[in-house]
């Protein structure tokens, strides 16, 4: 009787170990495929957005501009303020970064909002 106590124990004990180890192998893959965010390095210059608020536009170097933002960033409409403490010097360099935010996940960097 008590051989039997130590067995099924035992299996139960196996059974509860796989699958522990099998749940957190199948997060790791989905993590692994999910989308990252990729964060910008960091640096010392802030760009500020000078575009419109068509949100293709975002993401376009040339509707941003070297400096910060000459309005304050706390509107309330849909449109980047600026980019802080990034390492992007010049508009190739600012091209690169942006490439990894289309259109609304620019807001995933940019600090503020402002009107366009």
């Amino acid at each position: 009787m008590k051989n039997t106590f130590v067995v099924k124990t035992s299996l139960f004990t196996l059974i509860l170990a796989l699958i522990a180890i099998g749940t957190f192998a199948f997060n790791a893959v989905m993590n692994k495929n999910g989308a990252k965010v990729k964060k910008p390095e960091f640096g010392n210059q802030t760009w500020h957005y000078t575009g419109g608020s068509n949100p293709a536009d975002f993401n376009k170097p040339q509707n941003w501009e070297l400096g910060t933002s000459p309005v304050t960033c706390d509107a309330i409409q849909e449109v980047p303020c600026q980019l802080s403490n990034v390492t992007a010097t010049d508009r190739d360099e600012l091209q690169t970064l942006l490439a990894d935010y289309p259109e609304q996940a620019i807001f995933e960097i940019a600090v503020g909002r402002s009107a366009p």
